[in-house]
Parts: C-alpha cells; structure tokens; sequence
C-alpha cells in the first residue's frame, strides 16, 4: 500500500512543482501591467506621513543656520525608521508581475513528509532539481530523488520538449523512454491562464514583512486554506491533486508559508511550506506533516534547454497501439 501511494505522490509531486513555478511566473493580468521587463526596478516603498517633523525643534533660538540646518537633518534620519512602512500588497504586487516577464529561471525543491498511521511511521524525502524555459520553445530538464523508508529509492530524470518527453527513472525497464507530449505542445496550464492577481493578493493583509538586507521575508499567518490561495489560484488545484492521496476530513493543526523577495529585482527567491494535519481521533491514528522548500535563481540565464544526442539515439519509444504513453512500472 505504501508503495504505490508513494509512486502516485511521484507523478502529482512533478505536476505540483511544476505548477508552483509556473504560475509564479507567467501571470497575465489586464489590470496589473507589467513595470519592468528586465526585473530592475527596485521596489517601490510605501511611506505614512510623518508626524513629527516638527517635533524636535531646538528651544534655543540663536543657534548658527548651519547647525539648525545639520540638527534637522539628523532628526530626519533618526525618524526615517519609524516613519517606513513596508506594504504587503505593493511587494507582492509588483513581484507577480516581474516574474510574469521571466524567460528562463532554475529551481530547487525539497519536501520531507512524515505519516503515521496505526503505528507505523513512514518518512519521504523528495528531491527536485528543474531549470526552465519559460518562453517558447517551452521546455524544462529535471532530476527527481524519492527516499522513504517504506518503498524503494526512485531516481528520475526528464526532458520535457515542445513535442516529446525523454524520461528516465528507475521505476522503468528501459534506460530511457520517449513519449509523446501529452499536452499537445500546449505547455501552459488552463490553471495559470485563469488565475488573477486579485485572487493572489486577497490575504496580502495577513503578511506580516521583515525588511533584512537585500531582501523582504513575507511571513503567512493564516488557515491552511488561505495560504494556497496565497500561493495563486492554480497552486490551489495541484494541492488539491495532491490531498486526494490523503484520508479525508483532514484536521489541520499547524501550518505556515513564507517567501522571500529581492528588493532589487522583486523576484521570489524562496518559499517556505509548512503542514501539519489529523484525522479525528474517533477515525483511526493518522498524522501528517509536510515541509517543503523551493528555492529560485538564475532569473533568465538561459536561452535554450537540448537533449543530448546519446539520450535521443538510445531512447525507447514508450506508447501502446493507440498512441498511449506508457508510463507503468
């Protein structure tokens, strides 16, 4: 049983990465134009007016001009701190649309899950290396590690091209396979299409944002519910792939999301996942935490994604009579 729900989380793992990315890069919003093409734009810093920008006046009177003039200049500084607000909804913002315009980008993930259920306990460690392309031709390349101490180790690796994917993993006979692309060349999902950025930003007031050097961590406090619609609409959808794997009627007892975005670029460079859930206690013993984390870089360093030649010339056609690819063990 734990083997084949951990080769189902295999497939769905792929697609949910995937997605993640995706979506956090090809946003198309009519109403949120794009600001910048090449992610230089510094973000903009939202500030309240200042309160007390005659609060420290000097009592005395006949202070030389320059000096008045150097004691209200340090003032300013002094209250530059206090008077800055840093908005959740503007560095989000302006984020979704600096990675809408990315061409390429390279990504590393990471997910540790932990279930118990009736006295067993089963530990997954998976792995995602992934750059893409993400204008066209549309392609990604992948490397895939499963761990778990309840089935054998999976090692896959992927080419995903316009018109055919090269896969190799060790859950096949063949060394490599090629099937055709089951999407029809068509690389963007309808999820990503749809989403609006409306939808992402309607917790942007549950952020709590810490400004540290070069960077803004946005921090989620809220309902597991609310962080994937957080993570934009399509996101919310591959999760929900995903939970079908899950015992239903899932209590939730902790999670918590943050990101991380250069203050220069406004690109993402990391997120961070966290999900804790139960059944009831009257259900059985069954609990479940989840921590993934995603880290992004190289922001549009490549220009195109080949396949060796050795890969292609030894590569297996992988479908049946109908044309169906074949992707059993």
């Amino acid at each position: 049983m734990w083997e084949e729900r951990i080769l189902k989380r295999f497939i769905l793992l792929i697609m949910l990465f995937c997605v993640v990315l995706l979506v956090a890069c090809n946003q198309n919003d009519s109403n949120a134009p794009v600001n910048s093409t090449s992610g230089d734009v510094p973000i903009k810093e939202v500030t309240r007016s200042a309160q007390n920008d005659d609060k420290e006046e000097s009592d005395t009177t006949d202070l030389e001009g320059e000096a008045e003039t150097t004691e209200e200049a340090e003032s300013t500084d002094d209250n530059d701190g206090e008077d800055m607000v840093i908005d959740a909804e503007t560095i989000l913002r302006q984020s979704f649309e600096a990675m809408a315009d990315l061409n390429s980008v390279h990504m590393n993930g990471r997910t540790d899950i932990k279930e118990i259920m009736d006295g067993q306990t089963v530990v997954e460690e998976k792995k995602l290396d992934m750059t893409m392309l993400l204008k066209e031709p549309y392609s990604k390349h992948f490397a895939l590690e499963i761990q778990s101490n309840a089935a054998k180790p999976i090692v896959s690796e992927v080419y995903e091209m316009s018109d055919v994917h090269y896969i190799h993993s060790s859950v096949h006979e063949v060394e490599w396979g090629v099937v055709p692309n089951p999407n029809g060349g068509q690389q963007l999902s309808p999820f990503i299409q749809d989403a609006q950025i409306e939808a992402h930003l309607m917790y942007s007031d549950q952020f709590e944002v810490i400004e540290t050097e070069g960077e803004y961590v946005l921090t989620f406090s809220g309902e597991y519910d609310q962080i994937r619609s957080s993570l934009y609409g399509g996101v919310k959808d591959m999760l929900q792939m995903l939970e079908k794997e899950l015992p239903m009627d899932l209590e939730e007892m902790n999670s918590s999301y943050e990101m991380v975005i250069d203050q220069d670029t406004a690109f993402v460079k990391e997120y961070q996942i966290h999900y804790e859930a139960q059944v009831p206690e009257e259900q059985g013993e069954y609990n479940i935490s989840i921590d993934t984390a995603i880290t992004l870089d190289g922001f549009n360093e490549l220009n195109e994604i080949s396949v060796p030649q050795t890969i292609i010339d030894e590569a297996v056609t992988m479908v049946d009579n109908d044309g169906n690819a074949l992707m059993g063990n």
